[in-house]
């Protein structure tokens, strides 16, 4: 296997170029007081609906899905530690080259997710060539191999939905529906399909049969007549005044997770019809993950009249802003508390993210990248975090990713910098600095005048099922998917719409984009 450090072998860290600890305070200081607003409005219920990410149309747009796709697959893990990032280079004259970067894993967990790209690629390849009879087995052996690389994931997923169904028969009882019968009945149908060797220690054949079973019930569940109640009814429950409907949100949002899977076979097939030199000489290397900084605040940093003074020369903006923070920070919402937990959380703890890691080693490595088809991208298995985002706006290279989720993370970092790069890379790293602070402070300053921002609960896509899916709102930054990224260094271990697949020139399409880092129900 080829694990590639992300800076240049022979630096130790002695050759690294640190921040100074009074940088480093000025850049968190914001961000912290940036992700407490962030939940305090959430907390209110006062959001703005995430852009939609358009149905892919271009021969780019297809590749960059299937990348997001590809990296979906390698996240096998909740909570983040297996988030993954991925590109294709095309360096070599004989050789495709994938690469990827994965938030926060050991060097043994890389070389499974290695072998895992390698073997399935390599399942993919000449499909389109089968007969329709041998389509059917493959086709059967490239989802079960996914669904067994995912099976922390798939576990979870499908203890939820024994969960949410539960709640949702529960919730019958308090709505007033005319064919609420039938809803009802379709629900405890879709529990007993799927309820039998749920979270049980089984071998693999038992896990992917009890899998199968799974997708069948929701395959059949989802052509029941009462999609668009369901559809209803999560909508509602994103709302701040509809929290009881909350189940049903939760519910959609896990099936259609589930699905993802089987759509995402789909995806990798008609890739291969169309390019099939990406799964023919090919070659994987991982990147090692970033080691976690220490907390780089203290108690100083835990007041937000303390930071809004730092954030601004300017007397006048200082005093509107702390003006607008003394109301926050009575109860309920609370503002200094959150403050100082964010700081004294001891697993805040910054890591590089693994879309920032793989863009630096990419550009570390070579002085000009050459991708495939000359398409820069990375693909992630999801959507950037808020300030992912802020270091790709700031960074001068045209490499892109896909679009952001919105959600803050504190344990955020910088990636290595070694004085081998020299007084130009020392440059290019401040300059993506301040253009980040100065967007860090202009978007917490417009949370603390609108309290509206831009973010969802779930990491990931979450539209209806029906044929013309609307973005979901979601509420609570903290919750499910979104837990906070800082669980990963104490662990240091799609988005697809709820309805028939779409197709665009015999290429499948998701109905909406996939779960993290992203927008979908799953």
């Amino acid at each position: 296997m080829d694990l590639t450090p992300p800076t240049s072998p022979q630096h130790g860290k002695s050759d690294l170029v640190l921040f100074k600890p009074k940088q480093l305070r000025r850049f968190y200081e914001p961000v912290v007081l940036f992700k407490a607003l962030n939940d305090i409005s959430r907390t209110l219920g006062r959001i703005r609906l995430p852009d939609r990410s358009p149905t892919p149309e271009t021969d780019e747009e297809k590749f960059q899905l299937f990348l997001d796709k590809l990296a979906l697959v390698c996240d096998r893990e909740k909570r983040g530690s297996t988030v993954t990032a991925v590109a294709v280079l095309d360096q070599e004259e004989d050789v495709l080259t994938y690469v990827f970067a994965c938030n926060q894993i050991s060097t043994s967990g890389l070389e499974k997710t290695t072998n895992f790209v390698l073997e399935l690629l390599k399942k993919v390849e000449g499909f389109n060539n089968l007969e329709p009879a041998e389509k059917i087995g493959v086709r059967e052996d490239i989802r079960n191999l996914i669904l067994a690389f995912n099976r922390p994931r798939v576990e979870c997923y499908m203890r939820s939905v024994l969960q949410e169904l539960e709640n949702c028969i529960q919730s019958c009882n308090h709505i007033e529906y005319d064919d609420i019968s039938q809803i009802e009945r379709s629900l405890k149908e879709l529990h007993r399909s799927i309820g039998d060797g749920v979270g049980k220690k089984t071998i693999e054949a038992e896990y992917l049969h009890s899998s199968l079973r799974c997708l069948r019930g929701i395959n059949d569940f989802r052509k029941a007549p009462m999609i668009n109640f369901i559809d209803e009814r999560a909508t509602e429950g994103r709302l701040p005044d509809h929290r009881t409907m909350f189940c049903w949100a939760e519910l959609r949002h896990n099936l259609t997770r589930l699905l993802a899977y089987e759509k995402t076979v789909e995806i990798f097939v008609t890739t291969e019809a169309k390019w099939p030199e990406l799964f023919q000489e090919i070659e994987v290397k991982a990147v090692i993950s970033s080691r976690p900084d220490i907390n780089p605040l203290g108690k100083k940093s835990e007041d937000a009249q303390s930071i809004i003074g730092r954030m601004s020369s300017d007397i006048r903006t200082i005093q509107k802003y702390r003006g607008l923070s003394l109301n926050l920070e009575a109860e309920p919402y609370q503002l200094n508390d959150r403050i100082a937990e964010q700081c004294q959380k001891r697993r805040f703890k910054p890591i590089v993210h693994c879309e920032v890691l793989l863009l630096n080693w990419i550009l570390v490595k070579y002085t000009e990248p050459i991708f495939f088809q000359k398409w820069r991208y990375i693909g992630t298995s999801k959507g950037p975090c808020k300030l992912c985002y802020y270091y790709f706006e700031a960074h001068p290279s045209p490499i892109k990713v896909r679009p952001a989720h919105g959600n803050v993370y504190t344990s955020w970092r910088f990636p290595d910098l070694t004085s081998a790069q020299g007084d130009l890379g020392m440059r290019g790293r401040q300059t993506i600095f301040n253009s980040m602070i100065d967007a860090i402070r202009n978007d917490a300053f417009s949370i603390l005048e609108e309290k509206s921002p831009i973010g969802k609960s779930h990491d990931s896509n979450t539209y209806t099922f029906v044929s013309h899916p609307e973005s979901d709102c979601e509420v609570e930054a903290g919750g499910s998917e979104s837990s906070e990224i800082e669980e990963l260094v104490e662990q240091f271990d799609a988005g697809l719409g709820f309805t028939n697949t779409l197709k665009t020139d015999g290429h499948v399409m998701p109905s909406s984009d996939d779960e993290e880092g992203g927008t979908s129900l799953v």
